[in-house]
């Protein structure tokens, strides 16, 4: 380990014995609000990739965010994160009159359950591969409602403003959308929970094209990333997505698959690019993460016992497997593609990760995690390989007002 990444978890450690002081009382008054943050730092501990294509560092997010209830039934959030420069994250009002909500503002589109919960809850460090088939934060109306066993959510949705150098190589696509998320649990009793979902968006790129990126599962690495270069797209194409995911005690099973259909032409036929995963935790201490119906999602670990008041903390174990595949060209149909310009405008590719992880909750505001990654990516033939150990210090605050939810 360098003396950067050292010092980058050095610091953080003495965060886990007073974190439990960030949480104030405050008297009730017109207003209830809460204002929460997060800050993860990543380091590489070994690798076999070539040296110019590590970092030995990085500073993954350091978010803040604030709600407030302006009545009781309408709430405002905003967040950023201020990691890379600053960074627009959530901006929106939220009324809740009843069973149902309404949303209005900047909120990730409801589509996948990975995707949907928060990067404090992903038992490994980064969110599936698959996940860049899936959209992610844009500008619309949505809702949500939720019954006893099951939950929906949606939205109309549309793309503003030019998109950064960075949201394009991570796959940010500025799209119009209808994206729709129907969650079912047939099962749920003592110990044991049953989470089946499906999702649907028609989507029309603001620009005619669209581009798929997905980054190794790390942001330590460069030059693994698998991608459907830029398509033009003729009107809209289509994401679907099918969700699983059973609990047993402490134990998490969970799995994803999700599929883009695009036409790029009326005279060509439909191409689809494809990804899933299949995920597992345990909490060796017992633990078992908290599931909420309406929004089709679980929750982080809290540690019943904390490292600072003489116990162990929270131990969990997590493996996953996953692939993307971009591999099909549309465009090889086409006669006389043989002298197309060979530009890499469609680079094509698969990719397969495995990984492991191990995690370590000392407090219910620190978590410390250790991911080993086997990454391999294919593309024209040729195969990229790369393995590499990574951890990362998370530290999370909250401080709230009386009354809050």
């Amino acid at each position: 380990m360098g003396r950067g990444t050292f010092a980058l978890f050095a610091t953080m450690l003495p965060c886990i014995g007073t974190a439990a002081s960030t949480e104030r009382a405050i008297s009730p008054s017109a207003y209830d609000w809460r204002i929460g943050g997060t800050v993860q730092g990543d380091g590489l501990l070994t690798s076999d990739a070539p040296k110019d294509a590590e970092k030995r560092t990085e500073l993954r997010r350091a978010r803040i965010g604030a709600r407030v209830v302006l009545a009781r039934p309408l709430r405002f959030s905003v967040s950023g994160d201020f990691s890379n420069g600053a960074r627009l994250g959530d901006l929106y009002l939220d009324w809740r009159p009843g069973k149902t909500w309404f949303m209005a503002g900047r909120f990730p589109e409801p589509f996948g359950l990975e995707a949907q919960e928060s990067s404090r809850t992903s038992p490994l460090m980064e969110r599936p591969q698959a996940s860049a088939l899936g959209p992610g934060y844009n500008v619309g109306l949505g809702f949500n409602r939720a019954g006893r066993s099951w939950g929906l959510s949606g939205g109309a949705f549309k793309g503003i403003g030019p998109s950064s150098d960075e949201d394009i190589l991570k796959g940010a696509r500025k799209e119009d959308a209808l994206t729709l998320r129907l969650i079912g649990v047939p099962l749920r009793r003592v110990g044991s929970l049953l989470h089946l979902g499906l999702g649907a968006s028609l989507r029309r790129p603001d620009e005619e094209a669209v581009r798929f990126v997905a980054i190794p599962e790390s942001v330590l690495i460069e030059g693994y990333q698998v991608g459907s270069g830029l398509l033009p797209v003729d009107d809209f194409y289509t994401l679907l997505g099918a969700e699983f995911a059973l609990q047993q005690g402490p134990v998490l099973l969970q799995s994803e698959f999700l599929r883009a259909a695009i036409r790029l032409d009326a005279s060509l036929p439909q191409s689809t690019y494809t990804g899933y995963y299949v995920e597992a935790a345990w909490a060796l201490s017992g633990e078992r993460r908290p599931y909420s119906t309406r929004y089709g999602v679980f929750g982080p670990i809290t540690p019943t016992s904390r490292w600072n008041e003489g116990a162990r903390g929270a131990w969990e174990l997590s493996a996953r497997y996953g692939a993307v595949r971009f591999d099909k060209n549309p465009l090889e149909d086409i006669p006389g593609f043989e002298d197309f310009d060979d530009s890499g405008l469609f680079t094509g590719g698969k990719g397969r990760i495995v990984a492991i992880g191990l995690n370590w909750y000392p407090s219910p505001w620190l978590r410390v995690s250790l991911n080993a990654l086997d990454v391999h990516k294919r593309r024209e033939g040729e195969n990229s390989d790369a393995r590499l150990v990574q951890m990362r210090a998370h530290f999370q605050f909250d401080l709230k007002r009386n009354g809050s939810e």
